[in-house]
């Protein structure tokens, strides 16, 4: 056979030495050709620095320049650029040196996770125990406020307007609780755990006797059994589908007032405190109902009466396009979009008939069952339902996005604007 004659111009210098195994250059019709590192560093070389700029680790606007070292462990470009003085501010950190210190643990609690969780020989029980806790201990709550939810540097916890168990000096006797107190537990699955957006949270830092247990922890099913039987006949979780009324708790509350047979003293122990617990499920609808599972069948069902939403939504109106205060910062669906999708001449299949998706946050349906019990008033109610506009416009904040609700001369939540100029001048 005739063979190839070779070409008359030599190779060049570079590819002369890989002949056999020429480099992978994309072309204008290859769209997923592998370009080498360093050919595409030799086609867009990077342009000269300016005197004085990136001489050192950071460069001229105080952003690093390359990877140094960083507690004895070098670190990229891409890792620092995270831990930028704006991000450590937002999550109450001193030091680049403590975010890495906080990083390397939860990368190292996230392995010993994974290795309980692959053992055979582990119950189910302690697997949900762990998985749980690294959640409540490693999940968004490792840069976030306790309390809020929020990052540490967003922190709204003092904004917050709270019901007290009796009027005290220089607070408004309309967020007053009065025996017999109604304690509320929230049930939470741990993936809602110190989610900013939740407002599960909002319970135990507004209410008085407010809880929240943290599905799966060993200690709070501990809690939980321990309430239901404490209080049995006098406990009810909140559920869609009730097999108890609303009002027949508030007539038994209304007759324990009357009696006298619930201590007034608010130094009293919880037991004779409280009248009535209510739990409240914080979850997806698709968690909630396994959660729900596991209380006992003996414990009745209570369903937040419709009147009790819409004299809220009155005193406090959310917006045009949400049927929830929580709707600017969730994806609950939007009253347009229903109203869209609607087949026109089709009655609503709302509770109320005015084309509203059911759907409320869990501080909003915890309130509107405090109002359907007498437990609290509507002026109370209201007051405190302020809170979740306060929150919805801190995330929104922390996201960079423009704020949804004017909290301009409503009453506490009005310091808000307080808030919204500390946090937009923040030195960096």
């Amino acid at each position: 056979r005739a063979r190839c004659a070779m070409p008359a111009h030599p190779l060049p210098a570079d590819a002369a030495g890989d002949a056999d195994t020429p480099p992978a250059i994309a072309r204008k019709q290859e769209k997923r050709a592998h370009v080498p590192r360093e050919e595409w560093r030799r086609l867009h070389p990077k342009p000269p620095r300016e005197k004085g700029s990136g001489d050192g680790d950071f460069g001229a606007k105080g952003g690093p320049a390359r990877a140094r070292l960083v507690g004895g462990i070098l670190r990229s470009q891409a890792e620092l650029e995270v831990a930028s003085p704006r991000n450590l501010q937002l999550w109450g950190l001193d030091s680049v040196e403590a975010y890495f210190e906080t990083e390397d643990r939860r990368a190292s609690a996230k392995v010993s996770l994974d290795a309980l969780m692959r053992d055979p020989d582990v119950s189910p029980e302690r697997k949900h125990d762990a998985s749980a806790r690294h959640h409540v201990v490693w999940g968004r709550s490792t840069f976030a406020c306790a309390k809020c939810w929020l990052l540490k540097g967003n922190c709204v916890c003092r904004f917050l307007s709270k019901a007290f168990t009796a009027p005290k000096s220089g607070a408004s006797s309309q967020c007053s609780m009065r025996p017999p107190f109604v304690r509320v537990v929230v049930y939470a699955h741990h993936n809602e755990v110190a989610r900013g957006n939740g407002s599960g949270n909002l319970v135990p830092a507004c209410l008085p006797f407010g809880e929240l247990l943290v599905a799966g922890l060993a200690e709070h099913e501990k809690r939980l059994a321990l309430l239901l039987r404490e209080n049995t006949g006098r406990v009810a979780v909140l559920w869609p589908r009730g097999t108890m009324e609303a009002a027949e708790i508030k007539q038994m509350l209304s007759n324990d007032a009357k009696r006298g047979g619930i201590e007034a003293d608010t130094s009293a122990n919880e037991k004779n405190a409280t009248g009535w617990t209510l739990i409240a499920i914080d979850a997806t609808w698709n968690s909630a109902r396994k959660m729900v599972s596991r209380i006992p069948s003996s414990v009745p069902r209570v369903s937040v009466p419709a009147e009790a939403f819409q004299a809220l939504a009155a005193r406090v109106p959310p917006l045009p396009t949400h049927d929830s205060l929580l709707g600017p910062v969730r994806k609950y669906d939007a009253r347009e979009k229903k109203q869209k999708d609607q087949t026109p001449g089709t009655p609503s299949s709302s509770r109320d008939g005015a084309g509203d998706s059911g759907r409320r946050c869990t501080f909003e349906a915890v309130l509107a069952s405090l109002l359907a019990v007498g437990a609290l008033d509507e002026d109370a109610c209201a007051s405190l339902l302020r809170n979740v506009k306060v929150k919805v416009n801190a995330v929104l904040r922390q996201k960079h996005m423009p704020e949804a609700y004017d909290l301009s001369g409503e009453g506490s939540g009005g310091d808000a604007e307080a808030l919204a100029s500390a946090f937009a001048n923040a030195t960096v």
